[in-house]
């Protein structure tokens, strides 16, 4: 081809344009280039003499687009054709056409080969020799030629990159040094066996081509190829015998359906097919071989980058130890079944893969054969499902409340018409002592000190009340605990007793000694709860309710009422029973089914019971339930645990008081924007000989704290307020200070609770309200100098 030729290039669907582009500028440095973009473009002007070079870009090569007419007419229309194709053509379709296949190299954006090749083609004065050479280094296929020593005498760029190693390490060496042949079917090598053949040929034989044979190709850096082999030998006076070998890698060519033995290629064709997640491993866990759905969840394309990776690699880093442990009991078992298991791929995206595995012994050696599943829709499924749950227990614990208001709001009035009594009277004691000069301040004084006995035994009960019903109707994460049942149940009965009539009593008896159980506090209170209150109402206002709590007996043989699962031993049960009128028989079987009742509309949702079934089988229990004209009674069965039961509340570290005298000139913040509690709190602190600091303004706080925060020995700071928070405040003042004692309080926040609170570095934690003296006491145990160290 001379310069003054043009080079004619289409590419047609080409996914990725830029590396186009720059071989088109190339070009264009040295020919005439122009672009089409479909094959009936440049058939339309035709040429009375063949004219420059056709170049045809495409992912593939597609025999509808060349029939026999456009063959010919492109042969006649350019003088050179050339195929640039991401995947090849079989060898026979190659042979077929009369067009010069060159693959490209993906990795290679500046077309390297391509344009040595077209480059080449203008240069007439080249040899043969030459040219052939050239055209092999252009080649996607690896090309070897071996002597009749089976040395190798050449080997192409494709070759070498194949087998891992340079033209200068393997020319005049032996072909079976650096080409690790091996059967598809037993992994056996057989290199030498497959060049031995080629000694048969005779000085006066035609070249011997051979049929391709499709092996396994082992290269020097520990990766293994599946490979296409296709060899020609003959004969010269001046080199004797001599075979080229052109090896073709299909391990990643989907479209490719040569003919690896029948069992190989049914084998992968199934594995492939599937959705499920085939991988091949050695002992120590390495991958051998995977199909394309692991090369998926491993996000990868190309099955060489994941040979010999660990299986490690491609899980998240919090699954290694247990990954290892379950490979180690695999080998010791031969078999593992549904685990669980969160893989990463290379982008990071994590895919949870529910995995089963089997040892397997080929070719006399131990493998790991690994089948997964994709569980990501279950995963989410689980969590909708979770979060339904969540928010039905939380909409029929509101039910429950909505059930106590009255109750609640009875003895609330109770108490606020006893504060606000007591409140008046001892006004209008001070009141008379004021107008009356002769009054007795001894008989003031004692009615004073009745009155407000009297406010603050009433502010207390209000103050129990509203947290018991906190803790009842918190909606937070589920933590379960080992606990005694005693405790919450007379909690529970203490909070219901304000719904119920003067004309239900309630009974309770605990067998001593009884192990704890493992829950969730608050779904305890609910389960309790539901069933008091069904009690409750199905007595109409007359009745007993009785609870026993002891250890269960003789149950072997009995069926749960709601999963109708025959229940073992060893359970705490939990017994409430009323002498009401009992469950019908038609409605017996159905209770624990959703939104099934029998209480009029308004009365109840049917969840009550179906909460209860959730709860008590959550967490490992059984309930039964018998019902008759003379009551209802109902086993809560739990399992034992002698676990020593769990405290609750987290508790910060404390200094030992005993050894310490308490500092009462200490110089205290407050931080309250509630004036009237501010004020009660700075005149607590000043009568006990503290010097006191006050803001009701956060924000004020926050700017003007940094300058004497070196003279301050505590701050007291409520959590929610304007501005910024008591918690956010604690946290750039410990920054400043980081031994300052800082104590939060809160009535009520959604936001912050003791183990925020303490991860933030405050050193206690209280709600609101909270005696004076036990303030005090705080206060004065943060204040205790450290003990000094000999």
């Amino acid at each position: 081809m001379r310069s003054e030729n043009v080079i004619t290039i289409i590419f047609s669907d080409d996914p990725d344009k830029n590396p186009v582009k720059f071989l088109t500028a190339k070009l264009a440095c040295r020919f005439k280039v122009r672009t089409l973009h479909n094959l009936e473009s440049a058939l339309a002007e035709p040429s009375a003499h063949p004219e420059g070079l056709l170049l045809y870009i495409n992912n593939s090569f597609q025999s509808k687009d060349f029939p026999s007419s456009v063959e010919r007419k492109l042969c006649a229309r350019f003088s050179s054709i050339i195929l640039y194709l991401n995947h090849l053509p079989s060898q026979a379709q190659m042979e077929m056409n009369r067009f010069t296949f060159v693959q490209r190299d993906t990795q290679d954006v500046h077309h390297k080969h391509l344009i040595t090749f077209i480059n080449n083609i203008d240069k007439p004065e080249k040899t043969v020799t030459n040219k052939a050479h050239d055209i092999l280094s252009a080649m996607g296929d690896a090309v070897i030629s071996v002597n009749d020593s089976l040395r190798i005498e050449y080997i192409n760029p494709t070759a070498c990159k194949l087998i891992g190693t340079t033209p200068k390490d393997s020319i005049g060496k032996k072909v079976e040094h650096f080409l690790d042949l091996r059967s598809p079917t037993s992994n056996k090598k057989i290199t030498q066996q497959i060049f031995s053949q080629y000694q048969n040929v005779q000085p006066s034989s035609a070249p011997l081509i051979e049929q391709s044979q499709y092996l396994l190709l082992n290269s020097l850096d520990d990766k293994q190829y599946k490979i296409a082999a296709r060899s020609s030998t003959y004969y010269t006076p001046e080199s004797g015998i001599e075979s080229v070998v052109v090896l073709r890698d299909i391990s990643n060519k989907p479209n490719i359906s040569h003919e690896f033995p029948a069992s190989d290629n049914k084998y992968w064709a199934l594995v492939n097919t599937t959705q499920l997640a085939y991988t091949i491993m050695d002992k120590q866990g390495k991958i051998c071989d995977a199909n394309d759905e692991f090369l998926r969840v491993t996000g990868n394309h190309d099955l060489q980058s994941i040979i010999g990776t660990d299986i490690r690699h491609w899980v998240a880093d919090y699954e290694h130890k247990n990954v290892l442990t379950e490979i180690q009991q695999l080998m010791k078992t031969g078999r593992l079944t549904g685990m669980e298991v969160d893989f990463k791929a290379s982008n990071g995206t994590i895919t949870p893969i529910e995995f089963n595995a089997t040892v397997i012994r080929e070719n006399g050696d131990y493998h790991l054969l690994g089948i997964g599943r994709d569980i990501s829709d279950r995963r989410e499924s689980e969590r909708e499902k979770e979060l339904i749950q969540t928010q039905l227990r939380q909409a029929q614990k509101m039910e429950s409340i909505g059930q106590l208001t009255g109750g609640i709001a009875h003895d609330f009035n109770n108490v606020l018409a006893s504060i606000l009594g007591f409140t008046e009277l001892s006004q209008f004691a001070v009141s008379q002592a004021a107008q009356n000069p002769y009054h007795n301040p001894e008989g003031t004084n004692k009615k004073l000190e009745t009155y407000l006995a009297s406010i603050h035994e009433a502010g207390t009960r209000a103050r129990d009340l509203i947290q018991q019903l906190m803790v009842f109707s918190r909606n937070s994460d589920i933590t379960p605990q080992y606990m005694k049942v005693e405790p919450a149940i007379n909690e529970i009965i203490k909070l219901l007793e304000s719904t119920l009539p003067r004309t239900i009593r309630v009974t309770t008896h605990f067998e001593k000694g009884l192990p704890s159980i493992y829950i969730d506090p608050t779904q305890l209170h609910q389960v309790i709860m539901n069933l008091f209150i069904n009690s409750r109402d199905a007595l109409h206002e007359t009745g007993d309710i009785n609870i026993v709590v002891s250890q269960s007996k003789n149950l072997r043989g009995k069926v749960c009422s709601s999963c109708h699962s025959e229940i073992g031993e060893n359970y705490i049960d939990i017994t409430i029973k009323d002498n009401g009128p009992g469950i019908s028989e038609q409605h017996r079987e159905r209770v624990f089914e959703p939104f099934y009742t029998t209480k009029t509309i308004g009365q109840g949702t049917g969840m009550g019971l179906p909460i209860v079934h959730g709860i008590v089988h959550e967490h490992g229990g059984h309930i039964l339930l018998d019902s008759s004209l003379q009551g209802t009674t109902t086993h809560l069965l739990f399992p034992i645990s002698y676990e020593t039961p769990s405290n609750s509340k987290l508790t910060p570290n404390t200094l030992d008081t005993t050894s310490f005298t308490s500092s009462r000139n200490a110089h205290i913040v407050i931080i309250e924007d509630e004036e009237s509690l501010s004020n009660f709190l700075t005149v607590l602190f000043s009568n006990h000989g503290y010097k006191v600091t006050t803001y009701t303004d956060s924000l004020i706080a926050r700017k003007q704290l940094p300058s004497i925060l070196e003279e301050v020995d505590l701050i007291l700071t409520d959590h929610t307020m304007p501005g910024i928070t008591g918690t956010q405040l604690a946290k750039e003042l410990l920054e400043l200070k980081p031994d300052l004692p800082i104590i939060l309080r809160t009535g009520f926040s959604f936001q912050v609770d003791e183990k925020i609170a303490y991860s933030v570095g405050i050193r206690r934690f209280l709600k609101k309200p909270i005696s004076a003296k036990a303030l005090l006491k705080e206060v004065d145990q943060l204040l205790l100098p450290q003990p000094t160290t000999s």
